[in-house]
């Protein structure tokens, strides 16, 4: 299998498909920043076939997703859990105090009203950036989903929206100032990205694109799953 879906231009920013003759979802998201009502409508349509038709298992994309609102990326996370769970809290260094201080609110991920609940893998990669790997991270929040992949995710999930600044000749510099922890105080995700469980070894066929090792890989673990269940 080397491809499930050309790199269209015009392609719509989540698709899917079934595999493996119905018995595993396919959903590819490339983006949290286009349209939301967009997105919305196309993701509970997905999520909402896959519930309706009992399909036991899911796979989604998100090695090409360069992230955008993580708002819309924890609403997406929020159709395969029961519950409320407070997932990380942010940290702003302030001048006056000369330490870090923390966000009112932890970021929290809320159930939808249409609940998936069946097996979960998550290809990933360094070209899920920001918003993308929080919502990769709340996915295998208590072993939701598993990771699978060559690499972790690029590892820049810093809040960025004070550390905009534009130079001269036009350019613009960006960084974060915001510093993601876990509730126990432990820096995530920046610097380090979301680990795939599974580490998928590059091959010479994989890294000139002749097969997908790592959507293989989900696969083969995904239908372990189902056959023990």
């Amino acid at each position: 299998l080397i491809s499930v879906f050309s790199d269209d231009l015009l392609a719509l920013p989540i698709e899917g498909k079934m595999l493996n003759e119905g018995e595993i979802g396919y959903i590819r998201i490339t983006t949290f920043s286009d349209d939301y009502q967009l997105m919305a409508r196309l993701w509970e349509h997905y999520i909402t076939g896959l519930q309706e038709e009992q399909v036991p298992a899911v796979i989604i994309d998100l090695r090409h997703n360069g992230g955008g609102s993580l708002g819309l990326a924890l609403d997406f996370a929020g159709y395969f859990f029961d519950e409320e769970i407070s997932l990380y809290r942010s940290a702003y260094y302030s001048h006056k105090t000369e330490t870090f201080e923390y966000s009112k609110d932890p970021a929290t991920l809320h159930p939808s009203p249409v609940t998936y609940d069946g097996m979960i893998a998550v290809l990933i990669g360094p070209d899920c950036v920001s918003a993308c790997e929080g919502f990769a991270y709340a996915l295998s929040y208590g072993g939701r989903a598993i990771l699978v992949g060559h690499y972790p995710t690029a590892g820049a999930f810093g809040e960025v929206g004070r550390g905009q600044y534009k130079l001269p000749g036009d350019i613009s510099l960006q960084f974060p100032t915001g510093r993601p922890e876990t509730l126990d105080g432990k820096l995530f995700i920046e610097g380090q990205g979301v680990l795939p469980e599974i580490v998928v070894p590059v091959t010479l066929e994989s890294a000139s694109g002749e097969t997908d090792t790592v959507l293989e890989a989900a696969i083969q673990a995904l239908l372990k799953k189902i056959k023990e269940r």
